[in-house]
């Protein structure tokens, strides 16, 4: 794929990336400090409904192998997705004051609807755009091209969260309206840039022996299809296991400003797209992408055993080297498996395995905001110190990669083929 391409094609991260922090960062600060919400309303409703969307990207990555419009298989399911979430964007500080000027739970629930066709149309643009990139890319480029697409990305997320905190830094809701107006428009635009005449029309027409039903028996019944499944569920799980705690870990355990501990994100950037550039132009090329994937996690549990030992000692002397090791980690795990992601689909069905991965992301990232409070929270009742929680959220985390980096190495996509190709057979077969 020419540059130019993957440069058009990349706007659409980008812009999920910003549209990411305004949704699930700036809002829902808003909505807890200057609007009083109750922090678990505001997780249940920001949180909780974009991801339990995400439930929808195995069905809506199917439907758009197998159904088209005028020939496109993948452009209508962006452009509906696209609309959804400009439509959402641009209301949502509406929303936002309708709830919390009133939080019954008739506004609530209404809410909560609200934000999940948010998610919906942010989880099929994701899902099927992932699918485009895959049908107009060769399995040796897709390193490259997803170092570059991720990079856009938190590219989109420095000016989504550099651009709101400026704009609203006197805040007042008639700002706060501009700025997602203007989010909104910004993604349509980007969307029609990213995607003319990039998606091609299909000939002739799949057949029924790749109906919802049968796609769902392969998914559940192929080994390597569940080994790959719990990979990418682990490991972005132990990845951001400490995302929610890491600036608190900073100030409570560290004696860290709040100034010092804000910047914990740029150190983190700054890693995560050298990870992507690197991994993705250098390193895929030379070990591969399972190799890649497995570099990152071993990075990852250098990072998190140093954090683990500086949470141990309350010292905070090497924390920024340990950040920035934390995102190189994550940077190469991201290019490596999404890369491999790529690669463990099949003709015509990139979409519902896409899918699959979709929602093996959107758990990992549910799971992990969820329980790293809680594993401090138990870990302090049964009478440690609050240093001691923390390092042993990241002495896991570190476990954890370990763990992870032995499953990959199971994974294999020839296997996955001839294995899906052996399945559907069978199904076909069985079920007349």
């Amino acid at each position: 794929m020419r540059l130019i391409h993957i440069l058009r094609l990349s706007l659409v991260q980008f812009w999920l990336g910003a549209v990411s922090v305004l949704m699930l960062g700036t809002l829902n600060r808003i909505l807890r400090v200057e609007m009083g919400l109750e922090l678990a309303q505001v997780g249940l409703l920001l949180g909780g409904a974009h991801y339990l969307a995400a439930l929808v990207s195995i069905p809506i990555g199917h439907l758009s192998d197998q159904h088209g419009y005028l020939g496109y298989h993948r452009l209508p399911y962006i452009v509906v997705g696209t609309l959804l979430t400009v439509l959402t964007v641009m209301t949502a500080p509406w929303i936002a004051l309708f709830m919390a000027s009133d939080p019954t739970p008739t506004r609530l629930a209404l809410a909560f609807a609200f934000f999940f066709v948010e998610g919906l149309g942010v989880n099929m643009g994701a899902t099927v755009y992932l699918a485009l990139v895959t049908d107009s890319t060769r399995e040796a480029e897709r390193g490259r091209v997803v170092s570059i697409i991720w990079t856009m990305m938190m590219i989109g997320i420095l000016v989504g969260a550099m651009g709101g905190a400026a704009y609203l830094k006197n805040y007042s809701f008639d700002r706060l309206l501009a700025l997602f107006g203007v989010a909104a428009c910004a993604v349509a635009v980007l969307t029609a840039v990213a995607l003319w005449r990039l998606d091609q029309r299909r000939v002739g027409k799949l057949s029924a022996s790749s109906s919802l039903q049968r796609s769902l028996l392969v998914l559940r019944r192929s080994r390597q299809t569940r080994l790959f499944f719990g990979f990418v569920l682990f490991g972005l799980f132990f990845h951001f296991l400490q995302d929610v705690v890491l600036e608190p870990f900073g100030g409570e355990v560290l004696g860290l400003s709040v100034r010092q501990t804000t910047m914990f994100n740029a150190y983190n950037m700054i890693g995560v797209i050298a990870g992507l550039l690197v991994g993705g132009a250098v390193v895929i090329p030379r070990i591969g992408k399972k190799g890649m994937a497995a570099v990152g996690n071993l990075i990852g549990v250098v990072a998190f055993g140093l954090l683990m030992v500086l949470a141990l000692r309350r010292d905070p002397g090497l924390v920024t080297l340990a950040i920035l090791l934390m995102g190189l980690g994550t940077g190469a795990f991201t290019v490596g498996g999404v890369s491999l992601m790529m690669d463990l689909t099949v003709d015509h069905q990139a979409g519902l395995f896409i899918g699959a991965w979709t929602l093996a992301q959107a758990l990992a990232k549910f799971g992990s905001s969820v329980l790293s409070g809680m594993i401090h929270d138990v870990v302090v009742y049964m009478g440690g110190a609050s240093h001691v929680a923390y390092a042993a959220i990241f002495g896991l985390e570190a476990v954890g990669m370990v763990l992870v980096t032995c499953l990959l190495y199971h994974v294999n996509v020839t296997t996955f083929r001839r294995e899906v190709s052996e399945l559907r057979r069978l199904i076909e077969y069985s079920l007349g």
